[in-house]
């Protein structure tokens, strides 16, 4: 079956220490399933702006209202199974400055709540070296461009 294509944005949140947030998240349909790390974020809906979606993204998985958002280079199309379902996706990439906090969800949606199973702030450094899986695989290049060109450490 083919899947219809998403749209989504994803946020790359960044602290003074030039830190990246991601989520931790794994497909509870499968039990033995690894996980894997992933920028918040998730699908636009009918009418919204790629603005408004990210900011109520954030608000909804983090609990922190973020304004404003800049829009990066970076998107994404890809195909992934999840839950049993093919899923065809667009994810455009925005990011903003913010102080380190510890997230608190506000309106997780029942796949969330099976599926989203911890945060963590990442450095630079840290997700060059890794061996866990993050999505995307460039995430590393792409926080260490923001860093450069926007004077972020």
């Amino acid at each position: 079956m083919k899947s219809k294509p998403r749209l989504a944005v994803r946020a790359m949140l960044i602290d003074p220490e030039s830190r990246l947030l991601l989520l931790k998240g794994r497909d509870s349909t499968l039990p033995d399933s690894q996980h894997w790390w992933f920028t918040v974020g998730g699908g636009i809906k009918a009418k919204e702006t790629a603005e408004d979606a990210i900011r109520r993204e954030v608000l909804e998985e983090t609990g922190l209202l973020v304004s404003p958002f800049q829009k990066t280079p970076f998107s994404r199309t890809f195909s992934f199974i999840f839950e049993g379902r093919s899923h065809l996706q667009h994810e455009s990439y925005f990011f903003a400055k913010v102080n380190s906090f510890t997230p608190v969800p506000l309106n997780f949606t029942s796949i969330e709540k099976r599926s989203l199973i911890g945060h963590r702030w990442w450095s630079l450094e840290e997700l060059k070296l890794t061996q866990e899986t993050v999505h995307p695989h460039q995430l590393g290049a792409w926080l260490e461009y923001l860093i450069k060109s926007h004077s972020l450490n």
